[in-house]
């Protein structure tokens, strides 16, 4: 399964908030599964310094997906 297959069907079965933190040092606040859609996409990524979620296995999901692993 790819990893954005992994990351949807993560953010599907876990509903959560999500903090994306920017390069421009704004922060954004969305569901899970709208920040899964954001993260992949290659140049939003680009400005996306990481993700925060209160399930580490959800942040560290988005997290790669930022790196584009």
């Amino acid at each position: 399964m790819k990893l954005l297959d992994t990351v949807r069907e993560y953010a599907r079965k876990h509903p959560q908030t999500v903090r994306l933190c920017w390069v421009n040092h704004r922060m954004a606040v969305c569901e899970a599964s709208e920040a899964v859609k954001i993260c992949a996409v290659p140049h939003v990524a680009a400005c996306i310094i990481g993700a925060v979620a209160d399930d580490q296995a959800m942040e560290d999901l988005l997290n790669r997906l930022i790196d584009g692993e």
